[in-house]
């Protein structure tokens, strides 16, 4: 009888072990697994520098992402280079994560979820100096209406001046860059285009157009910006950690100081 005792002591002791070390390993290795997040983008100096053939490691929001993820255990970052809509198609159809540096909307809400905001940033109207003699002003979104508008292929604004575009108040001179947008801009062969500040004055630096393109002092609008995740995945969990981190880098003050703000912008 003590010998059927010992042993089924024996025979417990090696299931509760078993199963102990069962369970080890499996959340052992789950907390191991490294899950790849990936984001589209494109070239969007000085925010995003893009060059062929070569990873994304450069530009402001490149490093602030980076900072993000690099405090995130259990997720790697992947950044990818895509034209703008086929991006947002990518993310709609679910074969990458998401982006970043998005302003919410309602059509993107309906396919996308998005994180805590992380900035209110400046788009600005840049003018012509050969068109405008004096510094480009107005008062009322009205205003633009008898101007020709420079727009980059599949780009959007603010609800006022989306509303002049699609009613056909402006009619947009359409390009398929910000480069060649700038360009004409600076022949005078358009009158004004609406680019967010820090964005217009690199391209202005780059190109060597100081003389020529010059932002109204009056802005277009402010923004908030925002990461954004496709809803084809079940992205909460990530969110809900990449929220906290947000919430410590805008307490202390780091998103604005990476992105280059001042306190005054």
């Amino acid at each position: 009888m003590k010998i059927i005792k010992y042993m089924m002591k024996k025979y417990l002791k090696q299931i509760v072990l078993l199963a102990a070390f069962s369970t080890f390993s499996i959340f052992g290795h789950a907390s191991n697994e490294v899950q790849t997040i990936s984001m589209c983008t494109e070239h969007w100096p000085p925010f995003v520098v893009v060059e062929k053939d070569k990873a994304i490691t450069e530009g402001s929001w490149v490093v602030l992402l980076n900072e993000i993820f690099d405090n995130l255990p259990g997720y790697n970052l992947e950044l990818k280079s895509v034209p703008w809509k086929r991006c947002l198609r990518q993310i709609k159809e679910g074969k990458v994560d998401g982006t970043f540096s998005l302003f919410k909307k309602p059509d993107r809400e309906k396919y996308m979820t998005f994180s805590s905001s992380l900035v209110e940033d400046r788009s600005m109207i840049w003018y012509s100096t050969l068109k405008f003699d004096k510094a480009f002003s107005w008062n009322e979104y009205k205003d633009l209406t008898p101007y020709k508008l420079g727009v980059v292929r599949g780009e959007n604004f603010n609800k006022e001046i989306d509303q002049l575009i699609s009613r056909k108040d402006i009619m947009p001179q359409v390009v398929n860059s910000e480069v060649q947008n700038f360009k004409k801009l600076a022949l005078g062969r358009i009158d004004i285009i609406v680019k967010n500040e820090r964005v217009g004055q690199a391209l202005v630096n780059e190109l060597q157009l100081n003389k020529t393109v010059k932002a109204a002092s009056k802005p277009a609008y402010t923004k908030k910006r925002y990461l954004s995740f496709s809803k084809k995945k079940d992205h909460s969990r990530l969110i809900n950690i990449v929220n906290k981190r947000i919430s410590q880098l805008k307490s202390s003050g780091e998103i604005r100081k990476i992105l280059g703000y001042n306190k005054t912008s």
